[in-house]
């Protein structure tokens, strides 16, 4: 499985590199946990190949690129991870508590992939991403959060280099977008809004 993942990877990542038959799903807002540039918020990319029923969420810093691959399965366990992140929030603000807490069960280990200095790296085996609930500490203000913490993995192409995603933090109205855009309902209208203005350019071939 994890093999024929990693293949499937591949490909996805030449399908990304050469925009081919890959549609844009939606994107959403979050803040990098190590954005030196100190900037508020970042935009991830959310692409689909329907046909090979493979997602990934891209982000661009500059002239570099990171990716991760997610499964149909992946995907819907990321969404219940949101959820319950959600739920969590809600409870946190009712109850005025203070907790750091992982979400019970959440640990999804997908295939990534990174482009630094015009060089693509592709992860030799998966990538493990962990999601954290945090809430009101002490005198520390601000909403509540759920953090998904990317792990490392080697690459394919060297031993030296390890591929990995950037750690992001998102409040209550940053899920509630995600999951939005993830829903089924989107992903089949940006799919129909892709086919479409596909068809609109062949007519000019």
């Amino acid at each position: 499985m994890k093999k024929m993942f990693l293949i499937i990877l591949m490909l996805m990542c030449g399908l990304v590199t050469l925009n081919a038959e890959v549609f844009t799903v939606g994107s959403f807002s979050c803040a990098l946990l190590d954005d030196e540039d100190d900037e508020d918020y970042r935009e991830i990319i959310i692409l689909c190949d329907d046909e090979k029923n493979v997602y990934s969420i891209s982000l661009e810093l500059g002239s570099d690129w990171y990716a991760l691959f997610f499964t149909s399965e992946h995907l819907e366990k990321f969404i219940g991870n949101l959820q319950k992140g959600l739920s969590w929030s809600k409870i946190a603000k009712e109850t005025k508590t203070s907790i750091l807490k992982e979400v019970p069960d959440s640990r999804i280990d997908v295939a990534g992939a990174k482009r630094i200095n015009n060089k693509t790296y592709t992860s030799k085996t998966l990538i493990p991403l962990g999601f954290i609930f945090f809430s009101k500490m002490g005198e520390i203000e601000g909403p509540p959060i759920l953090v998904i913490e990317s792990g490392t993995a080697l690459s394919n192409e060297s031993d030296f280099t390890t591929v990995e995603f950037k750690s992001f933090a998102l409040t209550p109205e940053q899920i509630e977008e995600l999951i939005s855009v993830l829903s089924s309902d989107s992903v089949k209208a940006a799919k129909k809004k892709y086919e479409l203005q596909k068809n609109a350019n062949d007519m000019f071939n």
